[in-house]
């Protein structure tokens, strides 16, 4: 090969390492405008819009991702530990969780309270 050629696969290789760094430090977590973290979920408002005879509507409704359609509603794990958590004598609900950024790389553990609330042990 000529050093006119390897300059060039330098060049090229160079900016394709650039690029995949650059791409790599900016993939924070992104979050719209229309996404609001509700007690640790995220939801978004879905707008509806319905024309009848001459009518026009819109309609705006909040979907979360445990399945809540409002703010007042419920949510799936508030469910969970009121049913869970009937009886007195059962044991705590809880799960462990995977910490990549932990000095150990231990799994860290998290425990359902009567809230529903997730609690880190």
């Amino acid at each position: 090969m000529k050093d006119s050629e390897l300059i060039w696969i330098a060049l090229f290789m160079f900016l394709t390492l650039m690029v995949y760094f650059i791409s790599v430090a900016n993939a924070g977590e992104e979050h719209h405008a229309k996404i609001k973290p509700i007690k640790q979920q995220n939801c978004f408002t879905k707008i509806i819009i319905t024309t009848k005879d001459d009518v026009v509507t819109k309609e705006e409704k909040l979907i979360c991702a445990d399945g809540r359609k409002n703010f007042d509603e419920p949510g799936y794990w508030e469910l969970f530990s009121e049913f869970y958590y009937r009886d007195t004598n059962v044991p705590r609900y809880c799960r462990y969780y995977d910490r990549p950024n932990h000095a150990f790389k231990t799994p860290g553990k998290v425990c359902l309270d009567k809230n529903g609330d997730w609690e880190v042990q």
